[in-house]
This record gives C-alpha cells, structure tokens and sequence, in this order.
C-alpha cells in the first residue's frame, strides 16, 4: 500500500511539471549601430519598406545585449518571448548562426552592423542555401550600395552548413520581431523531464528515511 501511495506522488509531480517553462519579458531599448535599406521582399511585412536594419538593443533576464532581427514579418518591439534555439527558425538556421557568431562581436560601424542584418535576412528568406545574392531572389536591397557590397562579402563566407559554437538564442515572440542574441544552451524538454525525475525520487528517498 505504501509502495502505491509513492507512485501516485511520483505521477502527480511529474504532472505538475510544465513541459516548457512560461514566457519571459524582451525588453526593447532602441537600435545601436545601423545604417537605412529599401527592402525588395514580396509576401513579408517589410516589402518595399524603407528600413533601418542593425543592431537592437534588448533586455532579457536582466541582462543587456546587442541583438539582430530573425523576422521581417512583425515589427520591433518590448514583448513576453519564448527561447528557440536557431534550429526553430523557418530554414538555414545554422548558417544564420554562423554569421552572427562570426561576424557580430566585431561590428564597429552602422555600415557594418547594416551588412550582417541584411545578410541575415538574406539567408532567413531563400530557400537556395547554395547561392545568396541581395540583387536577386526572395530578398533583396533595392539601395544603399556601401552595406549591400559589405554583405555579399559576409555571404560569400557562408559555409554549406555549420555546427554552432556559442549556442545562440532566438528570442520568439507571438507579436514582435524575433531576435537572436548570444547565450547559452537552450534546455531541452527531456532534460526537463530528468530535472522533474531527480525531484521525485529524492522526495521518495526523503519519505523512506521517516
């Protein structure tokens, strides 16, 4: 009987255990380093929209940093987010990763911080990773020759795939831009799940000493 009455604990606890822990607060704080583009992308919010693409920056979890836009579909702003690893992203997810890892820390002008945006949202949008061009395809810069020559540069650099190494987060949100920003390692469901079992059986080994 007092074998039965630890299982139904052990099963209620586990229940009680979310499977994704609830949303945080993004906190927008206004744009760093960037420069204006005119964006050519048909089906998205920012077609044909005169932009400023580069650094944002945000506050999440009490702690400031320089984000880039995932997303050019909604637009920027303070909003309760969710943590995706870059493999959530829609495709090229790991490509995205590796010019942010590659090429962030060292933004040092808005031309700069233009470059790796629009060479971001380049790789977000076409579906060929094998050729990214900012003249041709599902996105493109109509303007702004300076960041458009700087981007093609990142692009050219762009490997066929890519393993992270810093672990980047994408910041989700339902009603603003998602934002990639670096962090470390996104739990993962089933490690959830071994935190919640560790719970339960030192509970159980706890009510066994009594």
């Amino acid at each position: 009987m007092r074998h039965t009455t630890l299982v139904a604990i052990s099963v209620g606890i586990l229940a009680l255990v979310p499977a994704v822990a609830p949303a945080d607060i993004m906190t927008y704080n206004g744009m760093g380093l960037k420069d204006t583009v005119k964006v050519h992308a048909p089906g998205h919010l920012a077609d044909n929209l005169t932009v400023h693409a580069g650094q944002l920056h945000v506050t999440y979890l009490g702690e400031d940093y320089d984000a880039f836009c995932v997303d050019i579909d909604q637009y920027v702003g303070t909003s309760e987010v969710d943590e995706w690893t870059v493999y959530d992203l829609p495709q090229n997810g790991d490509l995205i990763a590796f010019l942010f890892e590659t090429y962030a820390d060292g933004v040092a002008t808005g031309v700069e911080a233009a470059a790796l945006q629009v060479a971001i949202w380049e790789v977000l949008s076409e579906t060929d990773d094998s050729f990214f061009d900012l003249t041709s395809g599902n996105f493109q810069i109509l303007n702004n020759a300076p960041v458009v020559a700087l981007a093609t540069t990142y692009l050219a650099t762009v490997p066929g795939s890519y393993t992270p190494i810093i672990e980047p987060v994408v910041l989700h949100s339902e009603t603003k831009q998602d934002v990639i920003i670096s962090g470390g390692q996104v739990p993962e469901p089933a490690s959830l799940s071994v935190l919640s079992l560790g719970a339960v059986l030192s509970l159980i080994r706890r009510r066994r000493r009594r």
